[in-house]
């Protein structure tokens, strides 16, 4: 009946594990949650009933994948204890941990393997000694409790929201795994059929919210990833519109778009980075051929229009743009310049992001293509014309 919550439980770990595994593999502190986590999905599949069948057809005896799977459970609760204790700054645990796992283990594969049956290898999994549950089942339970122990005192301390609210899911999930190892030595002892549907119910649950709590530390990380790609798409068309006119600033011109924002993350904060860099340095090229009289008309003309401030610095950045790119195509410098429109920005990297992007919405905008339209010839040569002759005397 609840087969599916399972089903959808181990699959978000698996899904989890391989999205964190190239971190873990940049990390060697994340690695112990990523093994743990990577175990956790493991001993569930194991336990799926195609891949019991399957695993004991290809083994020749289906009695070993007992031992297999039981091995991989201590093996995964060990790994949670362990990444949660160091995670905690309990440093001094592994020794202890490490011994109670393998005498744990080796207890476990003893008694199963002295109580095989004639012709098996390893003892039936319905034929096991009530000692051989009671290591099992008080192994699991003791480990998960102390998970479940840390995570729940130590969570409000966390000095990050994704760790503290991790910690807390993580720690909820495992409460579940604690039922649950009180749910299977009751089915056994009373044979109850409605306790292995509920089995199935409650793993589920306890397999999401721990995918979750490993899920929410990254969520940051997904977030910046997510945010870079997103302006460097936006900035695009701005850069390359800069930089075809000023191509001596660009270091590299790539070609496509899509392939820039598709790299690893790293690369696509240096290809921001350098994005915004150039934008910059091809505006002040441009301040070239802005004078100061262009900048008062293009403010008068935004101040007609009645912008926000916010909108109106950024849509005077972008008129000076549209003129000054048609004026530099002409070959002609000005006499007199402004550097006001270099000057115009963010304080820092991301509030410059910011601005550019306000500037790129802006250039869309029928302010910009209504004052572009209107300032065709080139600026200074319009202000010279502008400007009163000199009358000559009698």
């Amino acid at each position: 009946m609840f087969a599916w919550v399972e089903i959808a439980g181990f699959t978000c770990l698996w899904l989890v594990a391989v999205l964190r595994a190239p971190q873990a593999i940049r990390h060697p502190q994340q690695r112990a949650l990523w093994l743990a986590v990577t175990l956790i999905a493991f001993t569930t599949t194991l336990h799926q009933p195609p891949v019991v069948a399957g695993l004991g057809g290809l083994i020749g005896d289906p009695t070993l994948v007992v031992v297999i799977k039981h091995t991989c459970d201590v093996i995964a609760s060990s790994a949670m204890l362990h990444f949660i204790l160091t995670a905690m700054g309990w440093r001094r645990h592994l020794p202890f941990l490490l011994a109670a796992a393998i005498t744990a283990g080796t207890a476990l594969s003893w008694i199963n393997l002295a109580h095989a049956p004639p012709g098996y290898a390893a003892t039936p999994e319905l034929d096991l000694p009530a000692s051989y549950w009671v290591i099992f089942f008080g192994f699991h339970f003791v480990s998960n409790s102390c998970v479940v122990a840390v995570c729940l005192r130590y969570w409000r301390q966390a000095d990050r929201w994704p760790m503290r609210w991790g910690l807390l899911t993580f720690g909820i999930g495992t409460l579940f795994a604690c039922v649950l190892w009180l749910l299977f030595p009751a089915y056994l002892w009373t044979r109850i059929p409605a306790l292995l549907p509920a089995a199935s119910l409650v793993t589920g649950i306890e397999e999401i919210l721990q995918a979750a709590g490993v899920a929410l530390p990254a969520v940051p990380g997904i977030r910046r990833a997510f945010t870079s790609r997103r302006n460097l798409w936006t900035l695009w068309p701005l850069w390359r519109h800069v930089t075809s006119w000023n191509p001596q600033v660009a270091l590299v011109i790539p070609r496509f778009r899509l392939v820039n924002v598709l790299l690893r993350t790293h690369l696509v904060d240096l290809h921001l980075y350098r994005a915004v860099i150039e934008i910059r340095d091809a505006i002040l090229i441009l301040s070239e051929y802005i004078t100061p009289a262009l900048i008062d008309r293009a403010r008068a003309h935004v101040r007609a229009h009645q912008l926000p401030p916010a909108e109106a610095n950024a849509t005077v950045t972008a008129c000076l743009i549209s003129v000054a790119t048609q004026a530099s195509g002409q070959g002609e410098f000005p006499r007199q310049t402004d550097l006001q429109a270099a000057t115009m920005g963010g304080e820092d990297l991301s509030g410059e992001i910011d601005f550019l992007r306000q500037v790129i919405k802006a250039r869309k905008s029928p302010v910009v293509k209504a004052f572009a339209r209107e300032n065709t010839l080139t600026p200074w040569t319009a202000d010279r014309q502008e400007q009163p002759q000199a009358v000559d005397g009698p």
